[in-house]
């Protein structure tokens, strides 16, 4: 069956659309205490009915709000780095993407440096899909440099992580700089409009020696 991180990657790669997708149980205009208790009571829906898809959504949901602002009333800690790590790795994608073989307990044990290898698929996908989206999301910078869930391979603590996102950061500013070299070369093949404008004076200076010609014959 393979091991967490091989599934979570397999599902992503497989670019399943959901057929149904779970909408967000809470209004964006409600306040954090409402938004925890909606999401508790759809969370224990979704589990007594076993339906896997709808609980990554609404993991997918929490980690999505908590880049916003914080819950502290019934959702416990590891509820909430479950809910960032699965936001974190399925954010280019979205939550009509969250199909597949993974479950919840496959996320929970992900240690930093995979998180952010899946989030790459994840974009390498997505650039495969629709190339255009990624260059907004580079253009907007909506890498989540400071979202990333961080935690050592032991402790499951947070840590530093501004390391392990070099590498990361310097793909992205590649791709950058491919795309900038793609419109430098478009600008060289635009013609040169002060020469054209150069050539119709040249133009109208020898349509009037012809005129004045015609006038002396």
């Amino acid at each position: 069956m393979g091991t967490p991180y091989q599934r979570i990657e397999e599902d992503l790669r497989n670019n399943v659309l959901n057929t149904r997708t779970l909408k967000r149980p809470f209004k964006s205009e409600d306040n954090s205490r409402i938004k925890e208790t909606k999401w508790k009571r759809e969370f224990r829906r979704a589990k007594y009915h076993n339906r896997k898809i709808d609980l990554k959504t609404l993991y997918y949901y929490l980690g999505e709000t908590l880049e916003q602002e914080e819950f502290s009333r019934e959702i416990t800690k590891h509820e909430k780095l479950t809910a960032k790590r699965i936001f974190y790795i399925h954010e280019p994608m979205g939550p009509d993407y969250l199909t597949g073989k993974a479950g919840i307990a496959d996320y929970k044990g992900l240690t930093q440096e995979k998180s952010e290898t899946l989030r790459e698929v994840a974009l390498e996908v997505l650039s495969e899909r629709e190339p255009l989206v990624v260059e907004n999301l580079l253009d907007e910078n909506l890498v989540f440099d400071n979202f990333i869930p961080q935690y050592d391979d032991h402790s499951h603590e947070y840590t530093s992580h501004d390391q392990s996102n070099t590498e990361f950061m310097g793909n992205m500013m590649n791709m950058m700089d491919m795309r900038l070299m793609r419109n430098m070369k478009d600008e060289e093949n635009i013609p040169n409009m002060g020469n054209i404008e150069n050539m119709r004076d040249m133009e109208d200076m020898l349509d009037m020696t012809v005129m004045e010609n015609s006038e002396l014959v």
